[in-house]
């Protein structure tokens, strides 16, 4: 028989093996397969960090092979209720499994929201509510998320499971297109108001998204942006998708952005945490 981590272990690791055959039926690539290099800078000089006129940055560089990722996943605390709502998702979103942050991206929420004491939060982009669960979860018990979302149905799951995890008194929802749903929290007043904002949505309004989130983020507050490496395709010259093009757009206008100190790490599809600075 086996143990509980031992199950959640092999849990993971089906659902992993599941993805990714998935996965490559639509792309060549999936970056959580692979360690994608993005762009290190001194900030303080905006230098490249690793290109030629910065130098090399390591000797060796880290693969993320199929077993080193399962060795993350087993090693990732995952409660019983988000595993049960990552199943829901793969059986009632076929397809679309890839919207929902991977389990490793999820407890990486959590632990910021637990580390810099989070008590108000907004996140754009729900999908049927696995990065909000998990954020929620990790907030306080008067905490408050407000949840931006445009779809009902994938909605109808999220609510499901945050009612079943005990948290949908945490939640304040926000249903319609973003940009106006964010617009409308700035007219109520609530700017400078947020600690934490994670942005997974339109990757053709990022850009818009992210100057409303930072009217309502107060000084201080973190901004945790969601697929900033987009399959490895902002790394590749040759992509010309409007997706890729935005994102590569948004990526580079953050190196000269004096508003905010950020860091690009290559976790899941890559995501950036800024800090607004006071």
């Amino acid at each position: 028989m086996l143990t509980g981590s031992a199950r959640q272990a092999y849990r993971l690791e089906a659902f992993w093996i599941k993805g990714r055959r998935a996965s490559r039926d639509r792309h060549s690539t999936r970056v959580c397969g692979r360690r994608l290099h993005g762009i290190y800078c001194d900030q303080a000089q905006q230098i490249p960090i690793g290109t030629a006129a910065g130098g090399p940055c390591n000797t060796e560089k880290l693969v993320l092979t199929d077993n080193l990722y399962n060795y993350v996943l087993a090693h990732t605390p995952e409660s019983q209720v988000l595993g049960r709502l990552r199943e829901a998702t793969a059986e009632q979103h076929a397809g679309r499994e890839r919207n929902q942050v991977a389990p490793e991206q999820g407890r990486f929420l959590a632990w910021l929201v637990e580390a810099l004491s989070v008590r108000s939060a907004i996140e754009i982009g729900v999908f049927t509510g696995y990065s909000s669960l998990a954020i929620a979860l990790a907030l306080p018990d008067n905490g408050c998320l407000v949840a931006c979302e445009k779809d009902e149905h994938c909605m109808q799951l999220a609510r499901e499971y945050w009612c079943a995890a005990g948290i949908r008194h945490k939640i304040e929802e926000r249903m319609g297109p973003a940009l106006g749903s964010l617009q409308a929290l700035i007219d109520e007043g609530r700017n400078s108001s947020f600690d934490f904002a994670f942005l997974d949505a339109d990757k053709r309004s990022y850009k818009s998204y992210f100057e409303q989130l930072l009217h309502l983020l107060r000084p201080g507050g973190v901004m945790v942006i969601d697929n900033v490496l987009w399959y490895g395709r902002v790394a590749d010259p040759k992509e010309t998708a409007k997706n890729t093009v935005a994102l590569r757009s948004f990526n580079d206008a953050l190196l000269h952005d004096n508003r905010v100190s950020f860091s690009m790490i290559p976790v899941g599809d890559g995501m950036t945490l800024c800090r607004k600075k006071p």
